[in-house]
């Protein structure tokens, strides 16, 4: 969860106004809105701004670097896309504001411009933010304090999600990121945990953000109809995103496609990842939504059973911490047993149960068929159909593969998603409109430098790459149905 103190709302990437150039104590840094978005599609030599992904859709390395050094002998792939910050202040009044409409604006230009076939919306949380003091990109994220981690990770999973469209069938995929950057790591660790959940709730809740995201969309969409929008909160960025989506009255109706909106089509996607708000927040939500066992929902909510951030000091602070005052505002309600646990570890909540289990490859052993008995075999190596359950059936068994079994690097997944606990029992029936997945510590990854052997960082992870890939093969399939 570390990043670096900060005091107060700080804006890292402002745009210079007229009159006002990058030596304006008010703008120091600003870059030209021509010049806001920026590029990482130079592959020159010499370059550090080019990301390559491996063979086999893991690895992914600046050009030259790790994995993807000259002298190594795995073959790498470019795997362009262009980024921009979308910042917001949470803590001057009581409503969150764009730090600059500008930012939006050079954004929408891009979209017009560019016609973008996929963009990605990452929202950072808790002890995160948007600082990026420079342009270049050094090999290794500990080596480059300029940077805030939770962003120099999403330039990764853009790199492997461009890799992973061209694998899932878009000839040229155009890929636009936006990292919606606010003051989630103000304070002391975790004493703050409390006075971010009221700074992550301004932001949820500011008519300025909501603005912003359904410009975003509407103008995709004009441009390229056949473009898709996956929004992604991780931590307190994922109690932004459900804030967001409880707070619009006719959710249920966006979602069933009964009131045109562009966030809310079969186009868009919403991921919440290990978010950091209480079940009670969606007490209301559970009493008027209409189970469904059919069609794939808007919103898919994955957290770790294992993860401790959500699972221990969440519930310390919704309940010890709220009599000593830090927890404060971290929960609705007080004495609600849904107040004292995440959305993600209330088990009357909970939807669906997902494990994923894997093998590394023989490759010292080089054997007829990398799949070992009992796993399911591979039908077709980028459609799993993970999310798919047989009508009466209470689990399904679904194949992932990288690499191949003579390769070393390579390993071999499976996905198990089920509708019962590990006891057996039968979870709650999930609604049209979203699930509530419960994982285990495998579903999460520790992003560049996770292993394959089910190393993990839990809370702190960023998407691993095969629940980048299953995010990616989910929404696919709702377009396409």
């Amino acid at each position: 969860m570390g990043g670096h103190a900060i005091a107060g709302d700080t804006q890292f990437h402002p745009i210079c106004l007229a009159g006002k150039t990058a030596g304006h104590s008010d703008l120091a840094g600003c870059r030209e809105p021509t010049q806001f978005v920026r590029h990482r599609e130079d592959c020159t030599p010499g370059s550090n701004k080019c990301f390559v992904v491996g063979n086999d859709g893991w690895d992914v390395d600046l050009i030259g670097t790790g994995h993807c050094a000259s002298n190594k002998t795995e073959v790498c792939t470019h795997a362009p896309f262009r980024y921009a910050i979308l910042e917001y202040r949470s803590d001057r009044g009581d409503q969150a504001v764009a730090w600059q409409s500008a930012q939006r604006d050079a954004i929408l230009n891009e979209i017009r411009e560019t016609k973008p076939t996929n963009i990605v919306v990452f929202i950072h949380g808790w002890n995160h933010d948007a600082k990026e003091d420079n342009d270049g990109e050094l090999p290794a994220p500990e080596d480059d304090p300029s940077q805030d981690s939770n962003l120099r990770n999403f330039k990764f999973m853009l790199a492997k999600t461009h890799w992973e469209l061209k694998q899932q069938g878009t000839t040229s995929p155009r890929l636009l990121g936006v990292y919606v950057g606010w003051n989630g790591n103000e304070g002391l660790f975790p004493i703050n945990i409390g006075s971010r959940a009221r700074a992550a709730d301004r932001v949820a809740s500011a008519p300025d953000f909501d603005a912003d995201l359904g410009a975003i969309a509407f103008t995709m969409l004009k441009e390229n109809p056949n473009a898709s929008i996956v929004i992604i909160g991780h931590s307190l960025g994922g109690r932004i995103v459900a804030r967001y989506l409880l707070s619009q009255a006719k959710f249920n109706q966006y979602a069933l496609g009964k009131i045109g909106h562009p966030l809310f089509g079969n186009r868009s996607l919403f991921v919440t990842v290990n978010p950091a708000i209480g079940a009670d927040a969606f007490d209301e939500y559970y009493e008027k939504a209409l189970p469904s066992d059919t069609g794939l929902p808007l919103w898919l909510n994955f957290t770790s059973k294992d993860d401790s951030a959500t699972g221990i000091i969440f519930s310390t602070a919704a309940s010890i911490g709220k009599s000593l005052g830090f927890g404060y505002g971290i929960t609705d309600n007080f004495l609600t047993s849904s107040s004292r646990r995440t959305i993600g570890h209330f088990r009357p909540y909970v939807t669906h149960r997902l494990e994923i289990k894997y093998f590394d490859a023989q490759c010292s052993k080089p054997v007829q068929s990398p799949v070992p008995r009992g796993y399911p075999p591979v039908a077709d190596p980028r459609t799993s159909m993970w999310y798919s359950i047989d009508a009466g059936a209470m689990q399904n068994w679904r194949a992932l593969y990288f690499g191949d079994a003579e390769d070393c690097s390579g390993a071999y997944y499976a996905t198990q998603l089920s509708l019962t606990s590990e006891e057996g029992a039968r979870f709650r029936r999930a609604t049209a409109d979203m699930w509530n997945v419960i994982g285990d510590k495998d579903i999460i990854d520790c992003g560049e430098n996770a292993g394959r052997k089910g190393s993990t960082c839990l809370h702190n992870a960023f998407l691993q790459t095969s629940l980048n890939r299953m995010v990616l093969e989910f929404q696919r399939a709702r377009i396409t149905r």
